[in-house]
């Protein structure tokens, strides 16, 4: 039986080419972390600690490509993290995955806080609403009839 070579050198390499400065390297390595498929999730998930926001960034368009239920509890942890794009662009990739668990983390995203995680959390949860998570409704109209909410936050929810 031949000895097979490990692929943790290659994977931790592509990782760290997520934080290229030339975003043709980044394009490709996210193609090719796409490409080598779940695999990825958890050697990403321990790079994402102490990734850089552009990084964290591009590791987002890994997961959004990969498609992979697995995904879900690393989009979650990055609807809280400290960079708003990174934030909001979790937040809007984790109302496209239909799974009751994204609910929690989407309502705090929508509860008290930056104005942009607000307003990117609302339609995550409708769309959440609309495949079928029944429970995405609730923090959508607990939003709407508290009276500090703002009306650009109130018609997006109507919308």
């Amino acid at each position: 039986m031949p000895i097979v070579p490990s692929h943790a050198g290659r994977l931790r390499a592509l990782i760290e080419q997520l934080a290229s400065e030339r975003p043709a390297e980044r394009d490709s390595a996210v193609a090719r972390l796409t490409l080598i498929g779940p695999r990825v999730l958890e050697p990403l998930r321990a790079a994402l600690v102490d990734a850089s926001p552009e990084t964290r960034l591009a590791a987002l368009e890994v997961l959004e490509r990969l498609d992979e239920p697995r995904a879900l509890p690393v989009l979650l942890a990055l609807t809280e993290d400290s960079s708003r794009a990174v934030a909001v662009r979790a937040i809007e990739l984790t109302g496209r995955r239909p799974d009751s668990r994204s609910v929690a983390a989407l309502t705090r995203a929508l509860g008290p806080g930056p104005g942009a995680r607000r307003r990117a959390a609302v339609p995550a949860l409708a769309e959440l609403h609309a495949a079928g998570v029944v429970e995405a409704l609730s923090p959508l109209v607990d939003t709407l009839v508290e009276e500090e909410t703002e009306r650009r936050l109130r018609i997006a929810i109507l919308d």
